[in-house]
Parts: structure tokens; sequence; C-alpha cells
């Protein structure tokens, strides 16, 4: 598995959160996919930063979730500091089921010619404790990751791993929290 702390190069979302005043609750088992709730949520929360022995730096700032939903953006500088990426970046419960979408731009808030139309979408498959395991919707594009795992689970971190069907390597991006 290649480990790889730059997601904007492959045009796919991280995730991020700075410290809480409040920790979050865990739940103990994993649980079927069905409406989202802050407990959830609530470990995304927050500044998380990535940075690659290269000086890239990937940055998620997460809003408090309100309501079993939470919105986020993503900032990736390179070497030099200069902005290759944004992302805006939301979770919620739609029919019953979590939903996460995101929508790349360029540094001039231009949306990328992939997503003028439809961002990318997974579906969250399970969630447990500090972890969601989310996969490509059925209206997702096949750009798309076809698993992505969040996985908070070790205080202070944060561990995106995105898994292609396309024969490319999984990409894992560690955050610190900030």
């Amino acid at each position: 598995m290649k480990t790889i702390l730059l997601a904007g190069v492959l045009g796919v979302a991280s995730l991020g959160a700075a410290a809480l005043t409040i920790q979050p609750s865990q739940t103990t088992e994993a649980e079927a996919p069905r409406a989202l709730t802050d407990k959830h949520l609530a470990f995304l929360a927050g500044h998380w930063v990535s940075e690659s022995p290269d000086g890239a730096v990937v940055e998620e700032h997460w809003l408090e979730p309100v309501n079993g939903s939470i919105t986020g953006m993503l900032r990736w500088r390179n070497a030099a500091g200069e902005i290759g990426l944004l992302e805006i970046l939301t979770i919620q419960t739609e029919d019953g089921q979590g939903i996460f979408r995101w929508r790349h731009f360029d540094k001039d808030l231009t949306p990328w010619e992939a997503e003028k139309e439809v961002p990318s979408i997974v579906a969250i498959e399970s969630f447990e404790g500090n972890k969601l395991v989310m996969v490509r919707h059925p209206d997702g594009s096949s750009r798309t990751p076809a698993k992505m795992t969040y996985d908070g689970s070790v205080p202070g971190e944060l561990t995106a791993t995105l898994e292609f069907d396309t024969g490319r390597d999984p990409v894992v991006i560690a955050f610190k929290r900030r």
C-alpha cells in the first residue's frame, strides 16, 4: 500500500478536525447504515493537517455537526505554499442513508471540469466508534473512490484511506489534529 500525503494530485477528498472542547462519544458496535447523528460525526470537527516530506500540506476544517450533518473544506498547498486546490465537503443523511459529497475547485474557485454538473458522492456503509466506512454511491462517477475509510480511533489522529477499483494503489492520508 502506498502512503501519500497529497490528496489534491489524485483529486480525492480527505477529512479533518481540530481540538474539541467536548470529547465525542463513541458507538461500540458496527452499525448498519441509517440516519447519522451528531455523535457519529463529532470526531471530524475541527482542524486536521497532513504534511508530506516534500513540504506539501493538506488541511481540512470541519464545523461542529448540527442535526446529523457536517460541513467542511479542504485546502492543498504545494511546498512553495501555493494553493493547488480547494474542496467543499458535506456529510448528511438523505433518505435514511449517510451521504458524503465533495467538489473540487481551482484556487480561483473554478470547479473542476469533471465535477461541474455532479460532485463526488459516496454512501456511508457503516460507522463504528470514530470510524466511517463509505462506498461509491450509484450516482457517483467512476473517478470517485470505490471505498473510503475515515478512522479517528487514535486520539489526535485521522487516517483517510481511499481505495480504487481501477488497479490504482490505495491512498492513505495521515492527519494530525491542530
